[in-house]
């Protein structure tokens, strides 16, 4: 995640550890929502972020090295909510 910016880098690991930008996908919700805590699903299906500064949450497919973001996302976070982190049970 790219907290300056509003897209999602994706990285392979190659055999000697080192790392390959694989591409970036952009976030939906645009300038502003300064992205800056994200979570794995446990099944490794879905990736979901904490947009701060709009007070949501967006959501992406993860397909083997790529993602993309869910037709619902971003999912809006109740009145007053002030987002610092995610947890994904």
């Amino acid at each position: 995640m790219n907290t300056a910016s509003t897209s999602i880098s994706t990285y392979q690991i190659a055999a000697n550890g080192s790392l390959h930008l694989v591409g970036s996908t952009p976030f939906k919700s645009g300038a502003g929502i300064r992205p800056f805590d994200a979570r794995l699903d446990p099944r490794d299906n879905d990736l979901y972020v904490v947009d701060a500064q709009v007070n949501a949450i967006s959501a992406f497919a993860v397909t083997g090295a790529g993602l993309s973001e869910l037709n619902a996302s971003p999912f809006a976070l109740p009145k007053g909510a002030t987002p610092f982190g995610i947890v994904v049970t």
